[in-house]
Formats: structure tokens, sequence, C-alpha cells
């Protein structure tokens, strides 16, 4: 596992389906690109 990078892994269930979202970016820029994804996951919506 390389100690430079940080996963941050979200699991959606959905109809019994599992989704999983994943967030990984390097140290530097972890905290810079969070806030996009959290908006990201926001408005995720799953559709049929």
């Amino acid at each position: 596992m390389n100690k430079n990078v940080i996963y941050l892994v979200n699991l959606v269930l959905h109809d019994k389906d599992p989704y999983c979202l994943e967030y990984i970016a390097n140290t530097k820029d972890f905290q810079k690109y969070l806030p996009q994804f959290e908006q990201m996951l926001k408005i995720f919506i799953l559709v049929k």
C-alpha cells in the first residue's frame, strides 16, 4: 500500500445492490479536493 495516498470509500446500497464510491488522492491534495468529492456524494442519484 502506498503511504502517500489516502483512500476514502463510501458504500451505498440501492435496491439491495451495493455501489462503492471511492475518492483516492495523494496526501498533499487530499484535503484540497475532498470538498468536491463530498459535493458529488450529496448530489449522487442512482437511477434504474
